[in-house]
Formats: C-alpha cells, sequence, structure tokens
C-alpha cells in the first residue's frame, strides 16, 4: 500500500494521564500503536506479533497484568533519572501526558521522562530500563533493536530530535552497570520505512478490522482456531519445497532415532540395580527411580460411580496433526 502522507493538524496533541485510572490509562492506549507496540508491528519484536497488538487494540487480547519486574521498573524510575542527572549534568522532568502525532493522532507516545532544553539541545527524551546482566550479555556492543525502534517512535511522535536511554543493569549479586546512551532522530528510517509502516497497519487492519496475515503457528492458531472438514487449499511452491525437505530430514533422522533408542536401552540394562554408572571411579551417568506418586485410577471411578462420573465430563476441543502424504 502507497500512503500519502496527511497534511494537517488534529485537534489535539497531548492528553493529560495524571489523574487517569489505570483503566482510563489502558482504554487510551488501545486508541493508538504506542512506542512499545512498534518493533512487534514492524515484525522485528522477539516476543509479540502484529496479531498480538491487532487484537490488543480492537479488545480481543486481554492487557497483561502487571508483574513484580514491571512493578520494579516503575518503582525504580525515580531512582534511574537521578542517576542520570548527575551523571550526565542534564535535568530531566516528569511527563504526565500520553503524547499524540501532530498530523496522525493515532500514533501515540508515554515518555518515562523529558530532557529539559538545555545549551543548544532543543527538549529530549530519557527512556529509562531496567534489565539484567544475561540480557545485556545479548547486546553486542549495540542497544536492542526494540530499544532503538521505541525511542525513534517516540522522536517520531514528539518530533524531538535526541533521546537517552538511562539502563541499569542487575548481575547475581547486585547492580552491575549503569549506561548512558544517546540516540539521533533518524529521519530517513522514520518518514520512509516506520511511519508508512505503522500507518498502513492502522488503517488496512485495526480501523478495517482486518488480522494482519499470521507470522507463526500460534498466529494460525488464533486465526484458524477450527478446520473445516474435507476443505482443501492449493499449497505454494514455497511450501512442496518445505515438504520434499521435511521428507529428507525424516529419513535422515530415522536411523539416528533407532540408533539412539538401542544405545539408551544398552545403557540402562549396565546399571542392573545401581543408580550411578562410573568410569576409572568417575560418574558418567545416572539411572534413578523417580518417587512413588498416587495416581487416580479414573477407570474404577466410572465403573462404580457413573452417575457422578458423567457430571465432571468436559469436551476438550481436538488438536490439529500434520501428516504428510
Amino acid at each position: 500500500m502507497n500512503i500519502e502522507l496527511a497534511k494537517g493538524e488534529p485537534t489535539i496533541t497531548a492528553i493529560p494521564k495524571k489523574s487517569m485510572s489505570i483503566n482510563e490509562w489502558r482504554q487510551a492506549r488501545m486508541k493508538g500503536i504506542g512506542s512499545s507496540d512498534c518493533a512487534a508491528v514492524l515484525g522485528l519484536s522477539k516476543y509479540r506479533t502484529p496479531l498480538d497488538v491487532y487484537l490488543e487494540k480492537i479488545g480481543e487480547k486481554p492487557e497483561q497484568e502487571e508483574n513484580l519486574k514491571m512493578q520494579f521498573g516503575l518503582e525504580a524510575e525515580p531512582i534511574v533519572a537521578r542517576m542520570f542527572e548527575q551523571k550526565t549534568g542534564l535535568t530531566v522532568r516528569n511527563d504526565f501526558k500520553i503524547r499524540l502525532h501532530p498530523v496522525y493522532p493515532f500514533l501515540i507516545a508515554n515518555l518515562d521522562r523529558t530532557i529539559i532544553k538545555n545549551n543548544n539541545n532543543g527538549v529530549g527524551i530519557l527512556e529509562i530500563k531496567t534489565t539484567s546482566e544475561a540480557y545485556q550479555n545479548t547486546w553486542e556492543g549495540e542497544i536492542p533493536l526494540e530499544y532503538y525502534l521505541q525511542i525513534q517512535h517516540q522522536m517520531m511522535v514528539t518530533e524531538y530530535t535526541y533521546g537517552y536511554f538511562a539502563i541499569l543493569i542487575f548481575g547475581f549479586t547486585g547492580i552491575k552497570d549503569f549506561e548512558v546512551i544517546r540516540v539521533e532522530r533518524d529521519d530517513d528510517f522514520i518518514k520512509n520505512t516506520m511511519m508508512p509502516r505503522l500507518i498502513e497497519f492502522w488503517i488496512e487492519h485495526v480501523q478495517t478490522r482486518v488480522p494482519p496475515e499470521p507470522v507463526s503457528l500460534n498466529d494460525s492458531k488464533i486465526l484458524y482456531p477450527k478446520t473445516i472438514a474435507g476443505a482443501e487449499i492449493e499449497a505454494s511452491a514455497e511450501v512442496v519445497n518445505a515438504i520434499n525437505r521435511l521428507k529428507q530430514i525424516k529419513e535422515t533422522l530415522k536411523p539416528l532415532e533407532e540408533e539412539k533408542e538401542k544405545l539408551e536401552e544398552q545403557i540402562k540394562m549396565s546399571f542392573m540395580d545401581a543408580e550411578i554408572l562410573t568410569y576409572q571411579g568417575v560418574p558418567i551417568a545416572t539411572y534413578k527411580q523417580t518417587k512413588d506418586m498416587l495416581k487416580f485410577n479414573q477407570k474404577q471411578f466410572e465403573a462404580e460411580n457413573p452417575e457422578i462420573a458423567q457430571r465432571y465430563y468436559a469436551i476438550i476441543p481436538g488438536s490439529r496433526r500434520l501428516l504428510i502424504k
């Protein structure tokens, strides 16, 4: 879809949120694509798909409940903001608004803090993060893509030209590191990639209630929860190639699976009644018996109490099974 970027001004560019209840704030978030939605809409999130965002915006996916990690992140924001001020000499302030794009009010942003204008710099964005050392080790010298997209989205909505990340990093024994990273606005990416795709998503899918194409098996299960008996669909060349490749892989794995079972049987037999297998006094394998457990004898209960058992039957939806012909 070739989108012509609109011109003009909406009636408002920010909604005060200081007096909003949590439900009012969640309802307001459903009316636009927020910064935390950006990576998912662009198909670049590890955790959410475009369909997830679509279902959230049309009210068909439950809002994620606040967990302990999210609660800690919110509670830590003032502390991290002060650490940022001390490290940079910059001054920040709370931003009690839901920001709306000046032309497309369905592009929205909630800012952790704004950086007050100083010297030759205008107002900027401060995005606060608390994360783990293990996650930091996956960055490979650069901030995560989802972080980058989030702050570019915020700059797109606010029209600010720069922003900072203040990232407090925890290790096993406590605070491990504190990083401050400056990010400049990428106008080319915003105007030619991000904005057109977000606008297209909102107009083509959310407004028209047409779900985006599935990009994962879970998406497909949501969109197609039940099969149509006897229905057929023509496979694409890509799918035919995938089926042929799957057949090859199965044929390759079959003798390995058979060998695996035989080897496991040989090793298990060598234990006799022992739990630990050693070689030259060093343990190399274990074969321990699990603890005894109680198991409900369903068949006996049903035979002896048929009327009672009948009241507790429930229909469980059938699952789909892939068979390659």
